[in-house]
C-alpha cells in the first residue's frame, strides 16, 4: 500500500527523478546532488531507512520516517489539496537492489530522468542475496533500460562491472530497432572518462585538510579543493554530481562553485578534532566491502603520532566474510599502531593482525558489541597526536562512541 500511495503521488506531480544506486558511495552522492541542486531549485532526497522498500516510497511522500497515520494524512493532502505543499522539482532517490520485487515495481512505474551507478565492485552488498557481482550487474542493467527516452545514465568508468553496463547500453542505443535512447556518460579518474579528476591527493596541512584534484570536463578545467572532505569515494561522488549538473545545463564555473561548497556527511568519512588533541575519522554510518579499503587508505595518509584503527563487523558479506576480514587485518597490521576489532567476524581481522605483528603484540583488542566498554577503552587509550579511524556499519551503532570520543 505504501508503494501504491507513492506511485500515485509521483504520477500526479511528475518531478524530475535522479536515481542513485551502487554498492558504495550512494548516500554521499545523493547528498552532494541534494546540496548542489537545492541552491537553485526545490529538491527532496531519500532519508536513511534500513529498508529501501520503505525509504523509496517515503521519499515520494516527502516523509522522513514511517508513521502510518502521518503517511496517510500526507498522501491525502498531496492528492486532494495541491496547494498544501509545493512539490519539489527534483527527487533524488537512493535505490538499493536487495529487494527484487521493489526494483521491478518501480522499474515499471518510474520514468526517471537520470540514473547514476556509483560502483559494483568485486563483492556485492547483501551477499546472501546476490551470488556475485555479475548477478547485481544484470539487475542494474535491466533497471537502466527503464530510463525515460532521452534520459541520462552516469556511470563510474573506473569500475569494470559498471563500465561493461555502459558498453552494452551504448550498443543497444546504436540499434535503430531498439527504443532505448539514453545518453551514457562516464566519470572517474581514468583518462577515458568524460568528467574526471586528475592529480588527486589528500592534503593535510595547517589550515587545509581535504581532497585536492584537477577537474577535467568537456566544458572546462579547474583545480579544486574540497575542504574537510576525504577519500577517493567522495571524489567519485563529486564527479558524478558535476556530470549531472553540467548535463542539466549548469555553467561550468557555477558547477565548480557548488562543488567547492560541498560539506561532508555526518558519520561518513567525517573528521573531528577532539579537545584532547587527537583526530577522529568517523565512518560509522555505513561501511561496505567496497568502502572499507578507502577508509584504511585515508587513515594511512593522515599525519599522526599513532594510527588507531577501530573496525566493526562488515555485515551481509555472506561467504566472503572470512576472506574479507582477514584481508582487513593484513592491511591494518602494516599501518596501525593500535587495532580494535568489534563483532564476531572482526575476530578474523584481529587474528591476522596478531599473526603479522606477533602474538605477544599487546595493542590488539577484541570486543563483541559492548559499546560502553569500547567507549571506556578508547577514552583511556587515545592520546594527543593520535589519529583514530572508526569504521562500522550502522547496525553496530558505533556512531554513539564516535560522538563521545570526539568531544
Amino acid at each position: 500500500m505504501l508503494n501504491f500511495f507513492a506511485a500515485l503521488v509521483y504520477q500526479k506531480y511528475r518531478p524530475k527523478v535522479i536515481v542513485v544506486t551502487g554498492t558504495a558511495g550512494k548516500s554521499v552522492t545523493v547528498d552532494f546532488l541534494y546540496q548542489a541542486l537545492s541552491k537553485d531549485a526545490s529538491v527532496y532526497k531519500t532519508q536513511y531507512h534500513k529498508r529501501h522498500s520503505v525509504g523509496i516510497p517515503l521519499t515520494f511522500l516527502l516523509e522522513k520516517t514511517f508513521n502510518p497515520f502521518k503517511v496517510l494524512a500526507k498522501f491525502l493532502n498531496l492528492m486532494i489539496f495541491p496547494w498544501y505543499k509545493k512539490y519539489p522539482a527534483y527527487i533524488v532517490l537512493e535505490f538499493g537492489f536487495e529487494n527484487s520485487k521493489i526494483v521491478s515495481y518501480w522499474a515499471q512505474r518510474l520514468d526517471f530522468d537520470v540514473l547514476v551507478i556509483t560502483s559494483i565492485g568485486d563483492i556485492p552488498p547483501f551477499a546472501e542475496v546476490f551470488a556475485g557481482p555479475e548477478s547485481l550487474q544484470k539487475k542494474k542493467e535491466l533497471f537502466a533500460r527503464a530510463i525515460k527516452p532521452g534520459g541520462l545514465i552516469v556511470l563510474n568508468g573506473d569500475d569494470i562491472s559498471v563500465f561493461e553496463i555502459g558498453e552494452r547500453l551504448q550498443k543497444i542505443a546504436a540499434d535503430d530497432n531498439d527504443p532505448f535512447s539514453a545518453e551514457v556518460v562516464y566519470f572517474g579518474i581514468t583518462s577515458d572518462s568524460a568528467v574526471r579528476a586528475e592529480n588527486y591527493e589528500i592534503v593535510c596541512e595547517k589550515n587545509a585538510w581535504g581532497n585536492s584534484f584537477f577537474l577535467y570536463t568537456p566544458q572546462g578545467t579547474k583545480d579544486l579543493f574540497l575542504q574537510n572532505i576525504f577519500g577517493k569515494g567522495s571524489v567519485y561522488s563529486a564527479l558524478a554530481t558535476a556530470t549531472v549538473l553540467l548535463k542539466q545545463g549548469y555553467e561550468f564555473e557555477h558547477t565548480c562553485s557548488l562543488l567547492l561548497n560541498l560539506e561532508a556527511l555526518h558519520h561518513r568519512m567525517k573528521l573531528y578534532r577532539s579537545r584532547k588533541g587527537y583526530i577522529v575519522l568517523d565512518n560509522t554510518f555505513h561501511i561496505s566491502s567496497a568502502s572499507i579499503w578507502e577508509s584504511l587508505d585515508v587513515l594511512s595518509k593522515m599525519p599522526g603520532e599513532r594510527k588507531v584503527c577501530v573496525i566493526g563487523d562488515l555485515l551481509h558479506t555472506g561467504k566472503y566474510a572470512l576472506e574479507l576480514h582477514q584481508k582487513i587485518g593484513k592491511i591494518a597490521a602494516d599501518m596501525c599502531d593500535v587495532f580494535v576489532g568489534i563483532g564476531v567476524r572482526s575476530k578474523f581481522a584481529v587474528d591476522e593482525v596478531k599473526n603479522k605483528k606477533g602474538r605477544a603484540y599487546s595493542a590488539v583488542h577484541f570486543f563483541e558489541y559492548q559499546l560502553k566498554d569500547i567507549e571506556a577503552y578508547l577514552m583511556q587509550e587515545l592520546q594527543a597526536g593520535d589519529v583514530v579511524l572508526l569504521a562500522a556499519p550502522h547496525e553496530l551503532q558505533l556512531y554513539h562512541v564516535s560522538h563521545t570520543i570526539s568531544l
